[in-house]
């Protein structure tokens, strides 16, 4: 029977599940209830913008969280994950094909081999834009083992940050783009990053973007005819490992 989360998101970031063996970062347990009735049934319809008592609570813990954690950004080229793991926390359970399932794991595993690696934080930032219960689950985590350096809060089911003004730290700066999902929250940070930002160039990583299931499209992942050798650069998009020789950074590891 499918469930709504990836079970192996747990082992897979490496942190201790709670009696639902859903990964709940520990920092946050008094919110436990609503950290996981949210995920599971994304309640944002009512609450789309953290208005309830223990949204509010969760909320001032997170951003305080977050501030302790953040790494300043110095860097001029930005790695921006549009809600990095919302698929794996939430939406499992519309997955109805095996290559689905596949272009998931591929696209879970190649990211988080990728926030693992060795990089130059002067050089190279990662910033996540994350929804609040998607945050304290596990992307918190990510930021305090330092694989990210930054998150922005957006509302649920959104892009659209808390604070308009927090896309304005990328103007100038050259823009990577990945997450999910592709339609939607990527599509749409792509253009308010262009009116509000103004940033060098954005360009996304067309190995990096999952699309959402619920298009009941057999594959997931958007790579797909993107050939590695051609010049991508009218559409501005680009592979993993051309980003990673464009900005020297280290080979993946195995």
């Amino acid at each position: 029977m499918n469930i709504y989360y990836d079970t192996n998101l747990i082992d897979d970031i490496r942190e201790h599940p709670d009696n639902n063996n859903l990964l709940i970062n520990s920092k946050f347990k008094n919110w436990a209830g609503t950290i996981i009735n949210n995920l599971r049934f994304r309640t944002g319809c009512v609450d789309d913008h953290y208005e309830s008592p223990e949204n509010r609570e969760l909320l001032t813990s997170c951003q305080a969280h977050a501030e302790q954690h953040k790494t300043p950004m110095q860097a001029d080229s930005v790695i921006l994950l549009s809600h990095p793991f919302y698929l794996h926390l939430s939406h499992m359970v519309y997955l109805y094909k095996e290559s689905q399932y596949q272009d998931a794991d591929q696209y879970k595993r190649k990211l988080l081999r990728f926030l693992k690696a060795d990089r130059d934080k002067n050089k190279v930032a990662i910033v996540a834009i994350e929804t609040l219960h998607h945050y304290a689950a596990a992307t918190s985590i990510l930021l305090e083992k330092g694989y990210i350096d930054q998150v922005i809060f957006s509302w649920i089911d959104s892009i659209d940050p808390l604070h308009e003004s927090d896309l304005g730290q990328f103007s100038g700066k050259n823009v990577y783009i990945c997450g999910m999902y592709k339609q939607i929250c990527v599509n749409n940070l792509i253009m308010s990053l262009r009116g509000i930002a103004s940033p060098k160039k954005v360009s996304q990583i067309i190995d990096l973007i999952l699309s959402s299931p619920k298009l009941f499209t057999e594959r997931l992942m958007s790579n797909l005819g993107f050939s590695e050798t051609s010049n991508n650069s009218n559409d501005n998009t680009i592979s993993l490992e051309q980003l990673i020789t464009k900005l020297g950074l280290s080979p993946l590891p195995a």
